[in-house]
């Protein structure tokens, strides 16, 4: 249960920023999880007759469970509370995350899209529910700490209702948010997105309105797509760009990206944003542009990324490759 709160604060990252990668930083949400699986291992390889001497001990009296060692380095009441207060901690934390995105949204965009509104309505919602239930199991293991066992059992029944609406409330949503689990609906939502498209002021190769009826298998248009619309060189060219405007589920997308064309979303960005720059660059017209234009141009936001970027994809800076014409 320690692995509750990093995968819950994992799900809500990767919803809200799916091309985002994970450094090795990340590990340090595994440590407590990490360190409590060392603790039970002698539990662990007990002999199979102690184990059930320990499950007959509890069924004559559950309140020996605070007497019984499972985890070297804290007793079961300690483990109840430490559980509950990490995953309470994580879903506040998950919830900023949260706000920031959805501030973000709001100062990018007058009108959000259905899309990206019912990502943030589902986290709020699921966040919300893991937040209540949070703080009942801290109130139950506070209780668990100072009075008998049975006692709580038999006189809960006001955080028994409380618990099974949070469960409900939670069960319901995902009825109420259907596309975050199984993937875009690419009509409803390209619809709201050319809806709201007029209302924001962006540069020819920012917009992701459909176009082109593009056709074929999902590889096709995909490449259909990248090759008329240029989308890359919009710095907000995401997966989800993609999907609007070829009417494909994300998750569709990034499979199709990973297995057939053997790249990343992030790399292949990266490569066609590097290969454009380069069309710039050997274009003499653009002499006297600036390389900092060209970046920006091809899509990247700031000039050290363009560097960086241009170096991996060509062994040489831009100003190299200029030096070398």
């Amino acid at each position: 249960m320690f692995l509750i709160g990093p995968l819950l604060y994992f799900y809500v990252r990767g919803a809200l920023e799916p091309t985002q990668p994970y450094t090795i930083w990340h590990i340090h949400h595994l440590i407590l999880p990490i360190w409590s699986l060392i603790g039970t291992i002698p539990y662990y390889v007990k002999p199979f007759s102690e184990k059930e001497a320990i499950a007959k001990q509890l069924i004559e009296s559950i309140n020996d469970i605070r007497l019984i060692d499972v985890n070297l380095f804290y007793d079961a009441g300690e483990s109840f509370m430490l559980r509950t207060m990490l995953c309470l901690f994580y879903s506040l934390g998950a919830g900023i995350l949260v706000i920031r995105k959805y501030r973000s949204l709001s100062k990018r965009e007058p009108k959000m899209n259905r899309q990206e509104l019912q990502v943030i309505r589902w986290l709020t919602v699921l966040l919300s529910c893991v937040f209540g239930i949070s703080l009942i199991f801290i109130s139950l293991a506070f209780q668990v700490a100072h009075y008998e066992i049975k006692d709580i059992i038999k006189n809960q029944t006001e955080i028994y209702v409380l618990s099974g609406i949070i469960y409900l409330i939670l069960t319901l949503s995902l009825l109420q948010f259907p596309n975050v689990l199984y993937g875009l609906s690419p009509k409803k939502v390209k619809e709201d997105h050319q809806e709201a498209a007029p209302e924001v002021e962006t540069k020819p190769a920012k917009t992701y309105k459909k176009k082109v009826k593009y056709i074929g298998t999902p590889l096709e248009r995909i490449n259909q797509y990248l090759e008329v619309e240029k989308p890359y060189l919009s710095r907000d060219f995401s997966v989800f760009s993609i999907a609007v405007a070829i009417g494909l589920a994300e998750t569709q997308i990034n499979n199709c990206i990973k297995n057939e064309m053997k790249t990343s979303f992030v790399k292949l960005r990266t490569q066609l944003r590097v290969k454009y720059a380069l069309s710039l660059l050997e274009n003499k017209s653009n002499d006297k542009i600036t390389i900092e234009a060209i970046g920006e141009q091809s899509g990247f936001k700031t000039r050290s990324n363009f560097y960086a970027a241009f170096k991996e994809v060509t062994g040489l800076t831009p100003t190299e490759f200029i030096q070398n014409k």
